[in-house]
């Protein structure tokens, strides 16, 4: 009996100390969100790019656009520039940020093609006039092209059979499944200065805790994570996501690559195939 006892009372012990280990979360999803009824009326063309984005063996498989696992992104934020993160600071950054949508389409059980949805970004009267001159539009495509201004766009699919859609790493990186339920929520952010690789941001009992969710998966306090990226020289990144290309007519393409798990964004696509 006294045997039973130590046991439990060991038991009680470590679970005691082991409880911050359990991280109950929710996370901003696609079929939750003002955006849904926009962005599923795009369905044929994420198919068709989900499509496009498989090798030819995988060509007939039966594609399923998951959009209760397509998930929010917040882009070119820098919450690192902070000394300290609270939850009203990260709200204001966030309430000021651009966003895209990861949608998965899954192609198998576990395997996805992650199609990037953003909105298409104003075009500037300097760069509008060298997209004349050098031919790349006509006038009428180009008011073609400003006329989707601010309207949803799809920037690019790619598919890596070796890697989950972002809920998946998120569960594997705190060892535990999401819940629409819970109060504390996971924030995605992706493109900040020197981790460009998408990110996770979350609360608990006030301690903000960043959640890595890359290759080397794993869980750091904001200061921990800050002082990390603080060592990181300027010309490197912990990524290979952003990528600024002057291509031959003499301006910039930006997009997000990811690594091939973050997917390009704000890709002319017109241009591209001219080129």
């Amino acid at each position: 009996m006294k045997r039973i006892q130590k046991f439990l009372i060991t038991v009680l012990i470590f679970l005691s100390f082991n409880v911050w280990d359990v991280y109950a979360y929710s996370i901003e999803t696609l079929n939750n969100s003002s955006d849904f009824q926009e962005i599923s009326q795009m369905e044929e063309e994420i198919f068709r790019w989900a499509q496009g984005a498989l090798e030819s063996e995988n060509q007939n498989a039966d594609l399923q656009i998951e959009y209760s696992r397509a998930v929010k992104i917040y882009i070119y934020t820098n919450i690192f520039e902070n000394e300290e993160l609270t939850p009203k600071i990260l709200q204001t950054i966030l309430n000021g940020a651009v966003y895209i949508w990861e949608v998965p389409v899954e192609v198998s059980e576990n395997k996805y093609v992650i199609v990037t949805v953003s909105r298409s970004l104003p075009i500037d009267e300097e760069l509008q006039q060298e997209l004349l001159e050098n031919g790349t539009y006509t006038q009428k495509e180009l008011e073609i092209e400003l006329e989707k201004t601010g309207n949803w766009t799809i920037a690019r699919a790619s598919y890596d059979e070796t890697k989950s859609d972002y809920i998946g790493r998120l569960e594997s990186a705190l060892s535990e499944s999401y819940n629409e339920a819970d109060s504390d929520v996971v924030y995605l952010l992706g493109g900040t200065p020197k981790i460009r690789l998408p990110f996770g941001v979350i609360f608990k009992d006030d301690e903000c805790n960043i959640i890595k969710l890359n290759d080397e998966e794993g869980i750091y306090r904001f200061e921990q994570m800050k002082d990390i990226v603080n060592k990181i020289p300027k010309e490197d990144t912990m990524s290979e996501d952003i990528v600024v290309v002057k291509n031959k007519y003499s301006w910039y393409i930006i997009s997000l690559s990811i690594a091939g798990l973050f997917a390009g964004i704000f890709i002319f696509v017109k241009l591209i195939q001219k080129n």
